[in-house]
């Protein structure tokens, strides 16, 4: 581990018992990895939301009707759909620009988006973060309302780089320059603040480990991800600055799979994937990615990363790249300045910032397409 420290008497000596500490939570922390994966708790499984049942063949062959170009296709194939019966497409599903705000006294109205930087979805309710507003609102996919989740302004410092909403409906947010994450319930009261004035400094990026109830955190500045308990207590650090495996060097997002930690820097290794004890997995492919801002991962280890160097999405596959989707403009399946990624049951929700929209796409199991290519 390196931990950044103080350079007081009294701060090596605080740094020692930390250390000692933090060896014997890390130990602790193993022993639970290596053990059978906890059970979802009670609440996880009461309050998540109802699932979305994945799209049939006639509701793919409607959205083909009214927007064929918008599929994800290879390369070699960019006109039939042969190449698809093996391989998973991006279908342009819907947009999210606004919502219709207010109530019946005050009156409804139409509010756009102005500069949304992070999106993460639940079922039908969709968690924007506006930076123009400082302020997180909650769409309601069904009703096409956009709701202000009040109380959190007052609590966010500076910009936040980063949402992750849990299946409780809380959700958590990187407030990056003030050094810390805030949690929040899911009306907007604030539950808990990670922060560690020694070791974060800017985080960047957070996952959440729902079964064992880590909490994970990206640090931009030092280059490392933290680990967190779901007390706040830091266990653990993952990873170091550096160009070797297994380190990074300009953190951008992290994410988590069932191959392990899954992070995206911005130079170095653009994207590798490591485990909680930072052993190196794999890098993904060289020369693919100039500058990825997000990444996630499906259940299947398909990894999504967008590159906001040329305004696409690239798909991969145990760190090969196997297509790209998208490209600069403001037309569907376009994008300027993609800032974040989501995926919530086969949807694939996308924070298109300079665009001031969140663009949805839907990931087409592969199969599904096989009998359009007789």
């Amino acid at each position: 581990m390196s931990f950044r420290t103080s350079k007081n008497q009294i701060a090596t000596l605080g740094k020692e018992l930390f250390r000692f500490s933090a060896l014997f939570a890390t130990l602790l922390f193993f022993a639970g990895c290596a053990s059978e994966p906890k059970p979802p708790p009670a609440w996880a499984i009461a309050a998540a939301p109802e699932s979305v049942p994945a799209p049939s063949r006639s509701d793919v062959l409607d959205k083909l009707a009214d927007s064929s170009s918008d599929l994800l296709l290879n390369d070699e194939d960019s006109l039939g759909l042969s190449s698809l019966a093996n391989e998973s497409i991006l279908i342009n599903w819907a947009t999210i620009d606004g919502g219709s705000a207010g109530n019946r006294l005050t009156g409804l109205a139409e509010q756009l988006l102005k500069n949304p930087v992070a999106a993460a979805a639940r079922g039908k309710y969709v968690y924007i973060v506006d930076e123009a507003d400082k302020a997180v609102y909650l769409y309601d996919n069904d009703l096409d309302r956009l709701q202000l989740i009040p109380s959190v302004s007052k609590h966010i410092k500076h910009e936040i780089a980063d949402i992750y909403v849990a299946p409780d409906l809380s959700f958590y947010l990187t407030d990056s320059s003030a050094g810390r994450v805030l949690h929040f319930t899911q009306s907007g009261q604030l539950i808990q603040v990670f922060e560690d004035y020694l070791n974060m400094s800017r985080p960047v990026g957070i996952a959440v480990d729902e079964y064992r109830g880590f909490v994970l955190i990206a640090d931009g500045s030092y280059d490392y991800v933290l680990v967190f308990d779901r007390q706040g207590i830091l266990i653990d650090a993952i990873g170091a600055r550096g160009d070797r495996e297994g380190e990074f060097r300009g953190l951008t997002s992290v994410a988590l799979g069932n191959e392990g930690v899954f992070v995206t820097s911005r130079m170095g290794i653009r994207a590798q994937v490591v485990n909680l004890d930072s052993r190196f997995r794999y890098a993904f492919q060289k020369n693919t990615l100039v500058f990825p801002t997000a990444v996630v991962v499906d259940e299947d280890n398909q990894t999504f990363v967008s590159d906001s160097f040329d305004n696409t999405i690239k798909i991969y596959r145990k760190g090969e790249l196997i297509s790209t989707f998208g490209g600069t403009g403001n037309g569907p399946s376009q994008f300027n300045r993609i800032t974040d990624m989501w995926l919530d049951e086969g949807f694939l929700y996308v924070t298109d910032s300079l665009n001031r929209r969140i663009q949805v796409l839907r990931i087409v199991p592969e199969g599904l397409l096989e009998p359009l290519a007789e």
